[in-house]
């Protein structure tokens, strides 16, 4: 796990690449429950527990840095 951490540091996104990531997310709700309402397909990714990329990114960051600094107070 920590691998794939360390290569999103190395490769970190810009605002706009969160942003597209959720963007197909999005789209891919929208088109399998035929829908543009957006409240619809939110409520649809919290019903069947599917967080956005923006999201997970987040949680792997904290987890990381959490990580790390433990790493850092044992040395």
């Amino acid at each position: 796990m920590l691998t794939s951490t360390f290569i999103l540091e190395a490769c970190p996104l810009t605002k706009s690449d969160s942003q597209s990531l959720d963007f197909v997310i999005n789209r891919f709700f929208i088109k399998l429950f035929s829908t543009k309402s957006t409240e619809a397909v939110k409520y649809c990714r919290e019903y069947f527990d599917f967080s956005l990329p923006t999201v997970l990114w987040a949680k792997h960051v904290s987890k990381f840095e959490v990580s790390f600094e433990r790493l850092l107070s044992l040395l």
